[in-house]
């Protein structure tokens, strides 16, 4: 995803688009008894150690990304996935 964002700023372009769950598969895909089992698959904060280098580069080229992945709210049984987008980068001002 970094290479993309770089390719698009090298060609012009201050905004990307990340296809839904990007970072991770199709959560609803397979049914899952086991409610914490979506813990290794979805996030609970955004950015994450992984993705600060997209939100950092972003941020240094003043460019803009959306992009959806799988957040996680709650603990233990009480545990929901969501599938979540968000719009990340420079406000023209």
């Amino acid at each position: 995803m970094i290479e993309m964002l770089k390719e698009a700023d090298s060609r012009g372009s201050k905004f990307v688009v990340f296809p839904e769950l990007a970072l991770t598969t199709f959560f609803p895909r397979y049914w899952m008894d086991d409610r914490t089992r979506p813990k290794s698959i979805s996030e609970n904060q955004m950015p994450t150690p992984e993705t600060a280098p997209l939100f950092e580069l972003a941020r240094s080229r003043a460019s803009a990304f959306y992009v959806g992945y799988a957040e996680r709210h709650g603990r233990g049984r009480q545990a929901a996935s969501f599938n979540t987008s968000i719009l990340v980068g420079h406000a023209a001002g």
